[in-house]
């Protein structure tokens, strides 16, 4: 280089110039690297379970269902059946204000005058300790109406006396010399609907002063009284307002209670019930207190 300058000095300049634009190209075109910081990878999400498993339950133990109470017990053998065909077997009468009269396998009471009573009783000898069961089918009857069954009687005015009436309640009185002494007010009965016509079946478990009522074979209520300790079986009919009551009885049956039965101290109270279904039959309506 130096040998070119001393013998073409003018090339000198250009040459610089060449050589120095071609120096600072070189500088120019050096690349330029960014620096990159990298960045923390996300970290993966977590996996949704989309059914999660349970704890399995602890099973309560089955409970076995206990037994229903037999609050009619130690029912022994029939003492009496009546299918009302033998025409003495009952007391009857007829006259303007009531008549009792047999029917088609069963004997009709049937009232005409405003609050009178009638009554009928079957000649078996006195009942003590025994269930009675008879059907009562009402074909008249309005409101406070009654009809029901007599038992440990003496006659129409004295003994104990089960009502059923049209309002669908029942009742226990004690009868002395036709004045009556309420043992259990009256009481709805799930058994027996309001009104006309209506059929059920009632029924009367006695076991020394302890005395337990029953409808469709349906524990109603029960107390305990002794001031009548035999007697006998009658049923009656009684109109409390104007308008007549009719019905009918039929099927009577008298079982005794088995000789070794105790009774127990306790009494059972009362059991609300309500019947799923009414007897499917042309139905009575409940009868009316006395």
């Amino acid at each position: 280089m130096a040998f070119y300058l001393k013998r073409t000095g003018r090339l000198i300049l250009p040459i610089l110039l060449i050589f120095g634009v071609n120096a600072c190209s070189a500088v120019l075109e050096q690349p330029v690297y960014a620096t990159i910081t990298p960045t923390t990878s996300p970290s993966p999400s977590s996996t949704i379970i989309w059914f999660p498993a349970t704890s399995t339950a602890t099973l309560a133990p089955t409970l076995e269902p206990a037994p229903t109470e037999n609050l009619h017990p130690a029912v022994g053998e029939v003492l009496y059946r009546d299918d009302f065909t033998d025409e003495g077997s009952w007391s009857t009468r007829a006259e303007s204000g009531g008549k009792i009269v047999y029917g088609k396998q069963e004997l009709t009471l049937a009232v005409q005058d405003a609050k009178t009573y009638i009554a009928s009783f079957y000649t078996s000898p006195d009942v003590e300790n025994a269930t009675i069961e008879i059907t009562s089918t009402v074909s008249l009857c309005k409101a406070e109406d009654s009809y029901g069954i007599l038992f440990r009687a003496a006659n129409a005015m004295n003994g104990y006396r089960y009502s059923v009436n049209c309002l669908g309640k029942v009742r226990l009185e004690l009868l002395k010399s036709g004045k009556a002494i309420i043992l259990k007010d009256w009481t709805q009965s799930g058994q027996i609907l309001p009104g006309s016509p209506y059929q059920a079946r009632l029924m009367v478990w006695m076991v020394n002063n302890e005395l337990r009522f029953f409808v469709n074979d349906i524990f109603q209520f029960s107390t305990r009284e002794s001031t009548y300790p035999k007697g006998k079986v009658g049923v009656f009919a009684r109109q409390a307002a104007d308008t007549p009551i009719t019905v009918s009885f039929s099927d009577l049956i008298v079982r005794g209670i088995l000789p070794d039965f105790v009774l127990p101290k306790a009494t059972p109270n009362p059991t609300a019930t309500r019947p799923a279904k009414l007897p499917p039959m042309n139905t009575v309506a409940p009868s009316p207190k006395p």
